[in-house]
């Protein structure tokens, strides 16, 4: 593991609140660094997938802002320069802490399409910048890497499933990324390719798990003109069947971000509608016509 990396100064509870501020990246410990040298050769390694190369250059850049920025967060995760938004798939895996990203890395001058970069712990205080993870380098991503969840599959590898934006809702696709080296280098391939509904797009931040012999797979969307959760199901990671909503409420029309999460006995559902709404309900099955069970979840009243 390269020895390039930031500390936080406070324990962390959660992989949401990370920290990258070690404390020798103050004015005095650094110096006045040539800020556009700095820039210029991290930019020169954005494409990289040497570990040691990538992490050195944006540490370096990183220590160089810090020490002539006194705004920029010392506790919270940014990226090494430029724009980052939603965290995709923090997971353990090997003994090592992952955190995937919404990056928009500056090429050419300009920020480029979102893509995921990507930050590695051994203990969720001291973050190892590693080179980006996923670019949108298919006809099928093209315009976008955007959110999505991360598992272990059942060989133990490294899965990543993602919204492929080729023209937001009215063209996107589900895509499915392995990596065989522990997430330094991606393969992928499309996954979903057809709406689950005519107004729904084929696939909007998924969230997977597995439940028996079947994998589930729930994605933003839109049913009867109000926000919905999907649910796909697959025996493989590869082939998906769309089931049907597992839950369709507003306010708003669209679901981003849906999350299931069990609690005791119950289910929380998350949104990033508008408002960030939650239920709290039942999950159960339902059968019609002979055809195989289907969840769905039964709101009650949530905690207020």
């Amino acid at each position: 593991m390269p020895t390039h990396e930031y500390t936080c100064r406070w324990p962390l509870t959660c992989l949401f609140a990370l920290a990258t501020v070690a404390p020798e990246c103050s004015a005095e410990a650094v110096g006045k660094p040539d800020i556009a040298k700095l820039v210029s050769a991290y930019r020169a390694v954005l494409k990289t997938t040497d570990t040691a190369i990538y992490s050195k250059a944006a540490l370096e850049l990183r220590k160089g802002i810090i020490a002539n920025d006194p705004h920029r967060p010392i506790y919270h995760f940014t990226g090494p320069e430029s724009w980052i938004n939603d965290p995709n798939g923090p997971i353990c895996h090997q003994g090592k802490y992952h955190l995937y990203y919404q990056f928009a890395p500056m090429i050419g001058g300009n920020k480029g399409s979102i893509c995921w970069g990507h930050a590695v712990s051994d203990d969720l205080l001291h973050w190892v910048d590693w080179p980006v993870a996923l670019w949108p380098d298919t006809q099928y991503d093209r315009n976008g890497v955007y959110s999505g969840n991360t598992i272990i599959d059942d060989k133990g590898m490294l899965n990543a499933f993602y919204t492929g934006n080729v023209g937001g809702h009215a063209e996107c696709y589900g895509m499915r990324a392995w990596s065989k080296d522990g997430g330094l280098t991606w393969e992928k391939k499309v996954v979903m390719k057809d709406r689950p509904t005519p107004d729904s797009p084929v696939h909007w931040d998924g969230q997977v798990w597995k439940d028996g012999s079947l994998w589930y797979q729930l994605i933003g969307g839109t049913a009867e003109g109000k926000g919905a959760g999907m649910l796909w199901s697959s025996p493989d990671l590869d082939n998906w069947t769309s089931i049907k909503p597992i839950f369709v409420s507003g306010p708003g029309s669209f679901f981003e971000l849906p999350y299931l999460i069990p609690l005791d006995n119950s289910y929380v559902l998350m949104s990033g509608a508008a408002a960030n709404p939650y239920w709290i309900g039942y999950m159960w099955w339902w059968t019609s016509n002979g055809m195989s069970p289907v969840p769905r979840i039964c709101i009650v009243p949530p905690i207020r």
